[in-house]
């Protein structure tokens, strides 16, 4: 009851936050830091139709969010077009 075994197989192997993550993002594209994203998760946001670019970095719990990720974000906001890369 209301515990995640409850929850309904994923078709993935994604995680449970992932398909709302899509549904939110929708056709904008976004930049996802978790400590929990895994190749699953890409592999269903890269067949979820709809759904515009992204980047999925993966953040170490125990260093938390790094200068090294915004910094990966920015260079794919940059190179992609959505980022005037001031």
């Amino acid at each position: 009851m209301g515990s995640s075994s409850d929850a309904p197989a994923s078709e993935y192997g994604e995680m449970f936050k992932t398909p709302h993550v899509a549904a939110y993002a929708g056709q904008r594209p976004f930049v996802w830091f978790d400590d929990q994203v895994w190749a699953e998760d890409e592999e269903y946001l890269r067949v979820h139709q709809g759904l515009a670019d992204f980047l999925l970095v993966h953040v170490d719990p125990r260093q938390g969010l790094t200068s090294r990720h915004l910094g990966m974000a920015h260079e794919w906001l940059t190179l992609t077009g959505f980022s005037q890369g001031s």
